[in-house]
């Protein structure tokens, strides 16, 4: 699915161009291995944007000069970390100026990456190519995206016009355009000069919203799990298609909120998980949040379901 290019430190953008620092420890780039997209014929060049390319995780030391592996996308980089964070989007700092920051979800269940969003045009790749998914996900990733565009231009222009190229990524459903179209109401009737912490505030917002409806729906389905443990004594067992879980969402998830707060609460579920063909969404997503929060489950093919 990848292939391997070769790039010399040299083209490494001045920022990174001698050390760099994986999962917390500084190390000289030496050898860099970079993966591309598949059909692409060389790497793009690297800017003096520290944005362009950087280093994402160092691999183990086989004998020979130190190697790094680079995930390398249009316009933003990915970097590993060692625990999953609790939200699946979030704003890298308080500082006005931080980046967006999302857990790569192209490269799970084998690596935790996150992307790193300096522009709408971030946004608007990170949406189309998958490294964020799930409607409600997307729709503040959205939100995010048109913060991003705000900070760079916030006249009525760009904002209309990074709106449409972003509700043209994905054909998914109404929480794109819904946040979209909130983003812009909210912006446009402000001054201009107050568009950025406007709209970041607002993706902010959006975000805690979310997480907190699908808090309120894992309650009204706590009480479900509650009933069948009771009524049966017996672990109680739930089938999961696809993924409905915190990764589609910003935490909890819809239809898995249920089960982490049942876990919670000391209830004794099992999750079986279908693969979910042709993407494998329930092989690489919900069985990994499942692990990734000690709940036990199994994963079966899609036929043997139901």
């Amino acid at each position: 699915r990848w292939r391997r290019l070769p790039i010399r430190t040299s083209r490494v953008s001045p920022s990174t161009a001698c050390t760099t620092t994986a999962l917390g420890r500084s190390t000289d780039l030496g050898s860099v291995e970079v993966l591309g997209s598949p059909g692409e014929e060389q790497a793009p060049r690297a800017s003096s944007d520290a944005s362009a390319i950087t280093v994402a995780r160092a691999l183990p030391d086989r004998g020979h000069a130190c190697r790094h592996r680079v995930l390398l996308t249009p316009r933003f980089y990915s970097r590993a970390v060692t625990a999953a964070p609790k939200r699946t989007i979030w704003w890298e700092s308080s500082d006005p100026s931080a980046p967006a920051v999302v857990i790569d979800q192209r490269v799970l269940p084998h690596e935790l990456l996150l992307a790193v969003w300096h522009t709408s045009a971030d946004a608007e790749h990170g949406i189309r190519d998958m490294t964020v998914r799930g409607a409600p996900l997307i729709g503040v990733a959205a939100a995010f995206g048109m913060a991003l565009t705000a900070r760079a231009d916030s006249s009525d222009d760009a904002l209309r016009s990074a709106g449409e190229r972003l509700c043209a990524t994905r054909p998914t459903a109404v929480n794109l355009q819904w946040a979209v179209d909130r983003c812009l109401a909210a912006a446009l009737s402000a001054p201009r000069d107050a568009r950025a912490d406007l709209l970041r505030s607002l993706s902010v917002s959006m975000a805690d919203d979310d997480a907190e409806q699908c808090r309120r729906i894992g309650l009204a389905g706590l009480d479900l799990i509650r009933a069948c443990a009771a009524s049966t004594g017996r672990t109680v067992n739930i089938l999961t298609h696809c993924n409905a879980g915190r990764l589609a969402c910003i935490e909890y998830g819809t239809a898995t909120a249920p089960i982490y707060l049942a876990v919670q609460a000391g209830i004794d579920v099992h999750v079986w998980v279908s693969e979910t063909r042709p993407r494998n969404q329930g092989a690489s997503l919900t069985a990994w949040e499942l692990a990734d929060a000690g709940i036990a489950h199994t994963l079966v093919v899609d036929n043997a379901a139901g």
